[in-house]
């Protein structure tokens, strides 16, 4: 009985010896610190992606549920029976472009993201979003613009000449 115990213990104590000299004792080199400012642009950016994605997801949405009405309407009619004819297609796109080119962006919200003190700037037709630093120029729509902030009315959004 005590030689088990014996060839136990031996055995076990030579498994501890070989996982401890298998493990790399080697230090790593520590990993570059990250610098404050790129943390906050990758957050900004994130943020950014994010509303874009959600208003394109928001978009597909309301034309999926639209194209789902008018084929109930359709059906309804009885008109889904009849041999479809060609429709001429509506393009909503130039018809946002123009009322971009006349309307300015407006400001969504002021925030501090990551420790940064930011604004929430949205085109005109509120397909775009930037977080902008006051004072700093930004370009939306193809115009350039920079984000204000008065004593008198806060924060506005001036036309910056080209």
């Amino acid at each position: 009985m005590q030689n088990v115990k014996m060839r136990l213990t031996v055995g076990l104590f030579l498994l501890g010896s070989a996982i401890a000299q298998a493990a790399p004792t080697a230090d790593l080199p520590p990993a570059p610190p990250v610098s404050e400012s790129a943390m906050q642009q990758h957050i900004q950016k994130m943020v950014e992606e994010d509303y874009a994605w959600e208003a394109k997801k928001r978009e597909v949405a309301n034309e999926l549920e639209l194209e789902r009405m008018k084929s109930e309407i359709r059906k309804l009619r009885g008109e889904d029976k009849m041999p479809l004819m060609a429709q001429p297609a509506s393009i909503p796109a130039t018809v946002s472009a123009t009322q971009s080119s006349s309307a300015s962006p407006h400001i969504l919200l002021e925030s501090n993201i990551g420790g940064l003190s930011r604004v929430a700037v949205v085109s005109a037709d509120g397909s775009d979003l930037r977080y902008v630093s006051p004072g700093e120029h930004f370009t939306l729509d193809g115009h350039q613009y920079q984000l204000v902030r008065d004593k008198s009315s806060g924060l506005t959004i001036k036309e910056a000449g080209r």
